[in-house]
């Protein structure tokens, strides 16, 4: 076998019925995978696609990623990742690098350029009639990878279908895997490491369980799928971990680990051997396959490598290109074998430079230089210590130094910029002709438009001239004595707003609850230490508190707590809310606006704040969030029916209109209809109700029984014994009047709301009809399941039957989807 395609069809014919992929509550055996995958490739071949044309994909994180990766093989085509969070500036100078005509998207993704064929991956998967007119040979490329280049442009590395298998063969073998194997899948799609992710278990026999997003900015969220999933292998970076570890996840002793694409600190190596069954330490670059040397790591072992993978050699140069081949010598890594790349797509020189033919005894050699220095310790084992230019690893990304500055020159009035890393950040040092702080604002805005948030520095520094040495060449050394201003503009204490004031103490709130300590509102952030993992933290304890996701770049863009206030205050327009410990329900307004106004209710973890992309969807209109009793930390509230008095209670008190609109996500759909059937009853009149992906009762559906083998009813039990447990511990605190520590706050509110909704949709409380308009905005039909049924449950009770709009995306990301948005403003 040569290619992944051969080995899944192995396993087609083998076990078809057996699971391949999950995603949620979504699954393929197998034989569905082969056949959706079939009809991608005809599909394809249908729209034009030839073979050796480029496919870029830009897809939401769902279980369709596998059918359209693997038809694209299939069509004899080249597979493209592209992320929807990258700039639209990234995404055109990635695709005509490549040569890409064709885009895998949906609506959803907002950064697809126009000039590019856009196609729907839910009309590629539907049936076709003929086999693919094309197989794949192990010389073809598979797929193209972009890492940063120095030239100002990324570069895209095209990685042959026969380099892949080989890794996935030899990563196979050596960690001794078989058709046991559950891998989930936490990496970004356009990030080289997600290759074992996606393949690796297809190769085996196993299973691949993909991760919504949520995992990676969310150690406990991790931490609960590991367990939940039943997964027993993960591939990550070493900062991923630290996350996982630091937030007191007790381990698995089921679960092996591959760690790797950054420096390895060695206290986390041995904090991971005690709490896992196998630690295995992993080196490579993407023009290699991802990775070429593999270790297994014991306590108390050491972060070195005896050589490299079957099918790779590895050998050191020193500075006259000599092998160097004594202990303690020190040299340029070379990689030799059968996981080299091609080289950069459209950059024939560089390609050149980069991979050359290597003089050996045996022979003459094609290596790859990886500019990486190791040196041989004592028994020979090799050591990393650095790297010959400008390249460095942030967040476990590539990063060459020289695309950033060659961006910033760019922008009018510069005259030079250096980005160099400082305490472990990215600090812009740039001279200027005039007026500084303007060019700078300009400077951000470039690179934040065509960079992705891992390569934008975290400081800016204008200086007169660069520091030079000897050799008249910016002397980076001299960069670091640079002394830089350590206070952000204070804000204007006459001029704070009741929100501004909330925004600001709930973040400095958050940092205290992410560090256990305390910052200067007009502090940088990077000052203070904050590295790349403390912003993920900073940003799941900023989530946990306002129930805002924010991207990575807010806080580079915005690094003191003054500045994340203004900008909340300035793009949410949120009002403020007591930090007092609530005993009702809130009504926080989060958009001032003329008409009827909409009130959107809270889903199962009680908070509103991701309804501002409905205030954002609806400029014009009044919209207000209703959330849980019991988000603060204090009692809720135990049954949906009591919700729903509250709910319209409060919305009777606090608005002076007798007209109103509801709107919910999942749950809080199922509480829209409760509340709306309240106020009824109050003589509110209920214009229309709007249910975002929200399931009622389905027939069949969320009520089917499964059959739970012994391994699972132990997990059940032990699941519901901590959740009793927890339950036990509340009822203690709130008996005095006391909170719930925030570190399981939302997970208690979510186990009593979700034992809420299981009452209430088996109760007949639920039967009773609603007679109004409502409107269901939903995911796409599924063959079987609760999304089988159109209305998903709702027709039953409602009357006239809900007008129904699908929308692509995923049920966690819903509000996100392009469909969805268009579809509210259409019909709102």
């Amino acid at each position: 076998m040569q290619s992944v395609i051969e080995v899944i069809n192995y396993w087609v014919n083998t076990q078809p019925q057996a699971v391949a992929v999950q995603a949620g509550q979504s699954s393929l055996s197998y034989q569905q995978l082969d056949h959706l995958s079939n009809n991608v490739a005809i599909n394809l071949q249908a729209k034009g696609v030839a073979v050796g044309d480029v496919v870029a994909i830009c897809m939401p994180r769902e279980i369709t990623i596998w059918p359209v990766i693997l038809g694209i093989f299939k069509a004899g085509a080249i597979y493209l990742p592209v992320e929807q969070q990258w700039p639209l500036g990234r995404v055109e100078a990635v695709l005509k690098q490549a040569a890409c005509r064709f885009i895998v998207g949906d609506s959803a993704a907002g950064n697809i350029p126009s000039a590019q064929k856009l196609l729907a991956p839910d009309t590629l998967v539907k049936p076709a009639s003929a086999a693919p007119s094309f197989s794949p040979l192990c010389c073809d490329t598979a797929y193209i990878i972009f890492t940063s280049g120095s030239t100002g442009q990324p570069k895209g590395v095209a990685i042959t279908h026969h380099s892949l298998w080989h890794l996935l063969d030899v990563m196979k073998n050596t960690l001794a895997l078989d058709n046991s194997l559950r891998q989930l899948c936490i990496t970004s799609f356009a990030f080289d490491l997600v290759m074992p992710d996606l393949f690796l278990p297809l190769v085996t026999g196993g299973c691949c369980v993909l991760d919504n997003g949520a995992a990676i900015n969310s150690p406990q969220c991790l931490a609960d799928q590991l367990s939940a999933l039943e997964i027993n292998l993960l591939q990550a970076t070493p900062g991923t971990f630290q996350t996982l570890t630091d937030s007191g996840w007790p381990g698995s002793n089921k679960l092996q680990i591959i760690i790797g694409g950054d420096k390895v600190p060695k206290a986390l190596a041995d904090n991971l051997a005690t709490k896992v069954k196998k630690v295995w330490h992993c080196y490579g670059p993407t023009e290699a396959t991802v990775w070429s040397a593999i270790e297994s790591y014991p306590v108390n072992g050491q972060l070195a490598f005896s050589g490299a993978l079957p099918g790779y050699s590895f050998y050191l140069v020193d500075e006259q290109g000599q092998l160097v081949t004594h202990t303690n010598g020190k040299g340029e890594l070379l990689i030799a074998g059968k996981g080299l790349a091609l080289g950069y797509i459209g950059q024939p020189q560089l390609t050149g430079q980069k991979f050359v033919d290597l003089g050996l005894p045996e022979g003459v050699q094609r290596v790859y230089k990886t500019g990486d220095i190791f040196q041989y310790d004592e028994n020979m084992r090799l050591n990393y210590r650095g790297r010959v230019d400008n390249q460095v690893k942030l967040s476990g990304h590539r990063v060459e130094l020289g695309e950033i500055e060659s961006l910033a020159e760019t922008v009018s009035g510069v005259t030079r910029f250096v980005a160099e890393p400082r305490k472990e950040q990215l600090t812009g040092f740039y001279t200027a002709t005039d007026n500084p702080e303007v060019i700078e604002k300009a400077i951000k805005a470039e690179l934040e438009a065509r960079l992705p948030w891992y390569m934008l520095p975290t400081q800016y520094i204008h200086v007169a001239a660069l520091p030079l040495n000897a050799n008249q060449k910016v002397d980076r050394k001299a960069l670091h004595a640079i002394n830089a201003p350590t206070d952000l503009p204070p804000a204007n204490k006459e001029r704070e707003s009741e929100t501004f004031t909330y925004y600001k103490t709930q973040i400095q709130l958050a940092w205290r609850d992410a560090f256990d300590s305390d910052i200067d509102e007009n502090a940088n952030c990077f000052d203070e230490g904050m590295d790349s993992l403390k912003v993920v933290s900073l940003l799941v304890a900023i989530e946990a508190r306002l129930q805002i996701n924010l991207a990575m770049t807010f806080v580079y863009s915005h690094p003191g707590i003054a500045e994340m206030a203004a900008a909340l205050e300035s793009q949410y327009h949120g009002s403020a809310a007591s930090d007092e410990l609530s005993q009702s329900p809130q009504l926080i307004k989060l958009q001032s606006g003329e008409g009827t106004p909409l009130v959107c209710i809270h889903p199962v973890g009680g908070g509103v704040f991701h309804y501002r992309l409905i205030a954002k969807y609806l400029q014009s209109v009044s919209v207000y969030g209703l959330q849980a009793q019991g988000y603060d930390g204090g009692e809720p509230l135990y049954d949906v029916v009591t919700m729903a008095e509250r709910y319209a209670g409060v919305i009777e008190k606090s608005l002076p209109t007798k007209n109103v609109r509801l709107l919910g996500g999942s749950m809080g759909g199922v509480l829209a209809v409760e509340t709306a059937k309240q106020l009824k009853a109050k003589n509110i009149h209920v214009e229309d109700v709007y249910l975002l992906d929200a399931v009622g009762r389905v027939e069949g559906g969320n009520h089917k029984r499964r059959p739970i083998s012994f391994k699972g009813a132990v997990r059940g039990l032990s699941l519901r014994l901590k959740d009793n447990w927890m339950q036990l511990k509340a009822k203690l605190i709130f008996s005095v009047g006391a909170r719930l520590p925030h570190v399981w706050r939302y997970q208690y509110l979510t186990l009593v709301n979700h034992k809420a909704l299981d009452k209430y949709l088996a109760s007949e409380h639920y039967e009773k009809k609603y007679q109004g308009r409502v409107i269901l905005f939903r995911l796409p039909p599924q063959p079987e399941g609760q999304y089988s049924d159109k209305c998903l449950g709702w027709d039953k009770i409602i009357n006239p039957e809900p007008i129904v709009y699908y929308a692509q995306g995923s049920h966690h990301q819903f509000l996100e989807s392009k469909d969805f948005e268009l579809a509210l403003k259409a019909h709102y």
